[in-house]
């Protein structure tokens, strides 16, 4: 009984504060229950999550199967024509005689010195007949010989006349061959020399 009224008498000392960690914990444990109340309290969102859509990229579609381009173009009068001198188509014309002259005179150099025509023209030299007619010295009228007709190996005829002249007379060579088969055989249908009036064979 004396003890209890000792302690009564005694000075009340202060409450002691609680420690930090204690109150950090609280703390804690309060913001969760803060975030966890406010998460189920809100509502749910409408929108559907992001997924990412892995889709190919197009084609390149080939040429054949692209639209047609239409294009439209304001037409227009077609500028004049530029004036030719008559300087100009002098020389165009000139040089188109020149052509055509030299191209004529390698087709006939080359008839002229074929083997068919100087073969035919040594027949002739060394032919009595001819001799009988045109006389000595039988050579070609012009000293460019015009040779008229074809020669024409690769179809199989040769058709071919030109001048001859001697000391007495002149007068046309006519020949003509023709080929037999796929060989190198030639048949000689014709070598005749016309002397005015009269035709002799050339053997």
């Amino acid at each position: 009984m004396h003890l209890q009224q000792h302690r009564s008498l005694l000075p009340s000392q202060p409450a002691r504060a609680p420690p930090a960690w204690t109150l950090v914990a609280s703390s804690l444990t309060s913001a969760a229950r803060f975030s966890s109340t406010s998460t189920s309290s809100s509502p749910p969102s409408s929108k559907p999550p992001h997924k990412r859509s892995s889709t190919a990229a197009p084609a390149s579609s080939s040429p054949a199967q692209r639209p047609p381009v239409i294009c439209f173009t304001r037409q227009q009068p077609l500028p004049p024509l530029p004036r030719q001198s008559a300087a100009f188509r002098s020389g165009l014309l000139l040089a188109f005689c020149i052509w055509a002259g030299a191209a004529l005179f390698a087709i006939h150099y080359g008839k002229q010195n074929s083997n068919v025509t100087q073969t035919v023209m040594h027949r002739v030299q060394r032919s009595p007949a001819a001799r009988s007619l045109l006389g000595d010295n039988i050579r070609f009228t012009y000293p460019f010989p015009w040779v008229s007709g074809a020669i024409s190996k690769r179809k199989g005829k040769i058709d071919i006349a030109f001048h001859v002249t001697g000391s007495r007379a002149s007068g046309i060579v006519h020949y003509t061959s023709i080929k037999l088969g796929p060989a190198f055989s030639w048949l000689e249908e014709k070598c005749l020399l016309t002397v005015g009036d009269e035709a002799v064979p050339i053997d």
